[in-house]
């Protein structure tokens, strides 16, 4: 808006030197000192209470809460998202409080955590909170009905629906980040998981030594090392693009049932001795053999 002070309603060649002066012209003046005094007292106020400070003012606490007015054509740079301080959650106080930063860190304790969503803002458009879960292998996330609950289409290892809710299971001990975000207050949470693309290709290992183990499929290497005659395991379904190295360090016959499997039979991947195979997961999460090394047979 426009001043409403005025220097021209002061009359700076008044009194005259010299002369008798009307004393009509002194109040004059000193009145429009004084309503130029209000209005930009006025003013002043107005921009103490509006205006974006790079710092508080003497006297009081800086408080930059846009309260969702827009801010349109700006350039940012070097600009950060708040961060909380690292916290562990289990049970049922997995509460994620969205106002509190966009980026939180946290440590899930015991089994797991029940997450819950609270501080997304109403009516500023799309919000979102990147939390990074510090995972053992085999801790849930349980997440409310309010998030959507992804398919194996999208590529994420390790959820499942278990009664009625959309759960992660952590394959193997890593931090797992992911992104929720809703356009209407939380109502509806839609979740990204940040670093997926890197799982498929990732230099994870596992040692089975079980004589009957369950490989996991979220983890690259599996070097298998039984001691005991006729070993079994046995391999669930992959995602699209996942890549999965078995390797036999023993002389025994390793057998292993793979549950998709892209090859003619019963899904029976046997290696006589030591040896190595690699598989690569298609679309569907069908386990198709691309190299051996040794006696590996496909039935």
């Amino acid at each position: 808006m426009a001043s409403q002070i005025n220097p021209n309603d002061i009359n700076g060649a008044y009194p005259v030197a010299g002369q008798d002066n009307n004393s009509q012209g002194f109040r004059d003046n000193f009145t429009n000192t004084k309503t130029n005094f209000q209005y930009a007292a006025s003013e002043i106020t107005n921009l103490q209470n509006q205006a974006i400070l790079k710092s508080a003012l003497p006297g009081t606490t800086l408080d930059n809460n846009m309260n969702g007015a827009i801010i349109a054509n700006v350039q940012l740079q070097n600009n950060t998202f708040t961060a909380t301080s690292s916290r562990s959650i289990t049970g049922t106080g997995g509460n994620i409080t969205v106002s509190a930063g966009g980026f939180q860190p946290v440590t899930v304790a015991g089994g797991g955590a029940i997450l819950d969503f609270s501080g997304f803002p109403v009516g500023y458009g799309l919000s979102a909170v990147t939390v990074a879960f510090g995972m053992t292998a085999g801790q849930t996330l349980t997440f409310p009905s309010s998030v959507a609950a992804p398919t194996a289409t999208l590529g994420i290892v390790g959820f499942a629906i278990a009664g009625g809710a959309s759960q992660f299971t952590a394959p193997a001990t890593a931090t797992y980040t992911f992104t929720f975000s809703s356009s209407n207050g939380g109502l509806n949470v839609t979740l990204t998981e940040n670093n997926a693309i890197l799982r498929p290709f990732n230099p994870t290992a596992e040692l089975i030594q079980a004589s009957a183990a369950t490989l996991s499929p979220a983890v690259t290497y599996s070097n298998m090392s039984i001691a005991t005659t006729g070993p079994t395991a046995s391999l669930g379904a992959g995602v699209n693009g996942q890549v999965k190295v078995i390797n036999n360090l023993n002389t025994q016959t390793l057998t292993i049932n793979v549950t998709s499997y892209g090859w003619t039979g019963a899904g029976t991947l046997t290696m006589t001795g030591q040896g190595s195979v690699t598989l690569i997961s298609s679309l569907l999460g069908t386990w198709i053999p691309t190299a051996t090394v040794g006696n590996v047979a496909f039935a």
